[in-house]
């Protein structure tokens, strides 16, 4: 039976549903116009109604009537799949959810919403509010980015909060779940006092649990609410929400540290700005940013040594989320090598020891527009640490130096920058270059030659090989998992999946996959399912095995969108354009499929080309 996603597709035309957005002209076999995703004066958005697909050959934007949905209405996959289905006629299955369970989510979702509410209007309207308003008004909030972040204000006196969701029947153990009441020594009572409050949302904006500033002498100065079931701050950036749409327009994302600093960022017009709310940037966190859609991701942290600790651990988290599946090279020997790159950029924001973001924002918002605009790249900033924490006198300095910038060399994907690096750990460490590259670490180099191909049965589908290859996922392997990029897979279906599980904890496969099973609909359940049928009977995979397995199948979802590229560029009959474009996606497909050859082998399956 088909699934919802392929009815939909086979009864909505692709024409009808982007000519309400774009004008559309025909252009030979295919309708042609500007593309919504970006500036142009010269059509370069093609609609190919015979496979129901766009793509725009401007800015690189394309897919189906789904991806086209989730990027003009910036919503998440349930939400296209349900406009989508209205439009085509089509009744959507609903799930069946655990009732107790989804009665306490909701009843904590709704009591949080009421909480925040309250606090707000208790900021913008109650005289023991005052001292609160003055301190905003001191630190340059307007009203309306009061507004727009919700702020809210804990009173000082009494139980106000509680006391307001208890006169709306919220029962006692929703109290507890929300984290603003505390009854463990005593009758039940505010969490929050006398404190400025910052509600903190999920990436789908809806809140999830709070930040709070004292006023006055109370310590601690920051608290948050409590870690729960239902909340880890680690797993959340402040902003998020609010920023996501900047982030994928931007292509870049501003990580700072307080939430003032995010606030005022958003008010002077930075809104691809998120805060890591005080902590150093956590590894979910760094995932998050990670598939946001930003190419560039930019640490803007406190200049303090605390800060400088932060945005050390930062970069690391960072580097770890972004690296790309890399290349695969054959050595003269025939010997293979894969080497890991960095999938986005990676920059710091310098700061004097006397300022934050905050406080440069605001005073000097060109010279902040200029910093994450030339960030100090990755590189330098490593060359910078490494020259402080090292005696580059001694022969033990320099060669922990070598040892802590070797490896970020390595990650670079540019060759010529790669050099230059090289060269630069050459001239202060006095070691020649080609004995640094003979000292970088690389990862296990393989004999193709002593393996022999044992070939299995054929995957009829790509993407359900990389479901089947996520579900038998080792323990220990969540970071290879994480980076997936969800944007690479076409099945809107599967894409949605991929991101709910990459949204979750790193707290074991299982415990993730039962955590997103919970929120999907019936048909992916079922489609888990089957394919947990699947591979019931497959031996497990383990460590260099499963990496080498997972590389294989990202490179052959790279290989179908060359190919699928490839198709679109033929079909739009423009010479120039085409010709240029054919030559760099051929030299690609030929990588690609030369790296998939040889990877096959050290994971004996069969080389066969995405289809």
């Amino acid at each position: 039976m088909a699934s919802p996603v392929e009815d939909i597709k086979a009864r909505l035309s692709a024409t009808e549903l982007i000519g309400r957005d774009v004008r559309l002209q025909r252009s030979g076999r295919y309708m042609k116009g500007l593309c919504p995703f970006h500036t142009e004066k010269t059509p370069s958005f093609f609609v190919f109604e015979d496979r129901g697909t766009f793509r725009c050959f401007g800015c690189g934007e394309g897919g189906d009537l789904f991806t086209y949905i989730l990027r003009r209405d910036a919503c998440e996959f349930p939400d296209a799949l349900k406009l989508l289905a209205a439009e085509a006629g089509i009744e959507l299955t609903v799930q069946r959810k655990d009732p107790v369970q989804e009665q306490t989510r909701r009843r904590t979702r709704v009591a949080l919403e009421e909480a925040a509410g309250f606090m707000h209007g208790f900021l913008k309207a109650s005289p023991t509010a005052t001292e609160a308003r003055k301190y905003l008004i001191h630190r340059g909030l307007s009203e309306e980015i009061i507004d727009t972040f919700r702020l809210g204000y804990a009173p000082s006196n009494g139980s106000p909060i509680t006391d307001h969701l208890r006169k709306l029947d919220t029962d006692r153990e929703t109290l507890r779940a929300t984290g603003l009441m505390r009854d463990e020594d005593g009758p039940p009572r505010d969490y929050f006092f006398n404190r400025l409050i910052f509600p903190i949302s999920d990436r789908r904006g809806t809140i999830v649990g709070f930040g709070a500033r004292a006023l006055g002498q109370t310590t601690p100065k920051y608290l948050n609410s409590r870690e729960s079931d239902g909340f880890h701050k680690g797993q959340h950036l402040y902003a998020f929400d609010l920023a996501s749409e900047a982030i994928r327009r931007a292509k870049s994302a501003v990580v700072v540290e307080g939430y003032m600093d995010a606030i005022a960022a958003h008010q002077f017009g930075f809104q691809n700005t998120v805060a890591s709310m005080g902590t150093a940037l956590t590894v979910d966190q760094g995932q998050l940013l990670a598939s946001s859609g930003a190419q560039r991701i930019i640490l803007a942290l406190d200049a303090d040594t605390a800060g400088a600790t932060a945005t050390r651990r930062g970069v690391d988290i960072l580097r770890e989320a972004g690296r790309d599946d890399g290349e695969t090279e054959i050595t003269f020997r025939g010997l293979i090598r894969h080497e890991t790159r960095l999938s986005v950029d990676i920059g710091v924001v310098a700061l004097a020891a006397d300022e934050d973001p905050d406080s440069v924002i605001r005073s000097d918002p060109q010279r902040w527009r200029s910093l994450i605009a030339q960030p100090v790249p990755l590189a330098d900033y490593y060359f910078q640490w490494a020259v402080t924490q090292h005696d580059m006198s001694s022969i033990g300095g320099r060669r922990r130096a070598v040892a802590a910038l070797t490896p970020v060399i390595a990650e670079i994907s540019e060759p010529v920058a790669r050099a230059h690096y090289y060269e630069r750990l050459a001239d202060i460490t006095k070691v020649p270059v080609d004995e640094l590259r003979r000292n970088t670490p690389q990862p296990r180099i393989h004999d193709s030659r002593s393996r022999t191909t044992k070939p299995t049965p054929p995957i009829d589908r790509v993407e359900e090989g990389l479901l089947e290859l996520i579900l038998q996922a080792p323990p220990d392997s969540h970071h290879l998992v994480g980076q997936i990029d969800p944007s690479n897979v076409t099945d809107p279906a599967l894409r949605h999946l991929l991101g709910a599980l990459l949204e979750q904890p790193s707290t074991g496969a299982t415990a993730s996959w039962n955590s997103v099973l919970e929120q999907l609909d019936v048909q992916s359940q079922e489609r888990v399912a089957a394919a947990r049928s699947r591979i019931s009977t497959m031996p497990p995979l383990h460590g260099a095995t499963f990496a080498n397995a997972l590389q294989v199948a990202l490179l052959r979802l790279r290989e179908r969108r060359v190919l699928e590229e490839l198709r679109d560029v033929a079909a739009i009959e423009d010479g120039s354009t085409a010709a240029a474009r054919s030559k760099e996606l051929g030299a690609q497909k030929h990588s690609i499929e030369m790296a998939i050859r040889e990877l096959s082998v050290l994971t004996h399956t069969p080389s066969t080309r995405a289809t």
